[in-house]
Formats: structure tokens, C-alpha cells, sequence
């Protein structure tokens, strides 16, 4: 028999994930996560803290990642990782445009782009 989480349902176990988490820059997904995370060059995940409403969390504020001393070419997704290295990634999506690391260079994703739901049942 299968089953789906109710409305309700799906708000508490949002509320069970709000972390706190590391987010980090790589070059695709699977199963598992993200894929081909950036490495090395000044580059590290940045700490992410995510506000709820309903079944739905978002990144409250401006995530910024610099402090790069080398370029390591475009990066098309992000993931949400349970440590600042190693850890567990338990969320990752595409970003909405390929992003370069570039030497000196700075990414930013603003407040509220980096978003993740919990389906209810329909």
C-alpha cells in the first residue's frame, strides 16, 4: 500500500529540517546528491540558514561565496549538506543560470532563491 504525506504532515517534517546546513556549488546531481563539488582554490561551502512557511523552507538571507584564489570554471547546482566538509547532502537542484568561480570572484544567491518543498499528497 503506498502513502502520501497530508498537508499537515508534510509542514511538521519541514520543520524537522531546518538545519542547520552548508550549502555548496557543483557540477550536477544524482541519487546520492551533488555532484562534482567545487575544490580547493579558496573555495568552501557557506552556512545557510532556512526560514519556514508551510511545507516550504528558503534561504533567509543573501548567500555569499568568495575569497576564491583560483578559477575552477561554471558550477550548475547547488546542495544542501549537513556539515561545512564531508557531511550529508540532502537536498540539491539545479541553479537558474550557470555561475563561473573565478579568481577574486564573488557568487551570491539572494534570500529566497535557494527554496525546497515537501510534497503533500494531492
Amino acid at each position: 500500500m503506498s502513502s502520501n504525506l497530508t498537508l499537515a504532515g508534510a509542514t511538521a517534517a519541514m520543520t524537522a529540517v531546518l538545519g542547520p546546513f552548508f550549502v555548496g556549488l557543483g557540477t550536477g546531481q544524482n541519487a546520492a546528491g551533488l555532484v562534482g563539488e567545487a575544490a580547493g582554490g579558496g573555495y568552501v561551502r557557506v552556512p545557510a540558514t532556512l526560514t519556514q512557511s508551510g511545507r516550504t523552507a528558503a534561504n533567509g538571507g543573501a548567500l555569499t561565496f568568495s575569497g576564491f584564489t583560483q578559477t575552477q570554471g561554471a558550477f550548475t547546482h547547488a546542495g544542501l549538506f549537513t556539515a561545512a566538509t564531508a557531511g550529508t547532502c540532502i537536498w540539491v537542484g539545479p541553479l537558474n543560470a550557470a555561475v563561473n568561480i573565478t579568481a577574486g570572484g564573488t557568487i551570491t544567491i539572494q534570500a529566497g532563491d535557494l527554496a525546497l518543498e515537501i510534497a503533500a499528497a494531492a
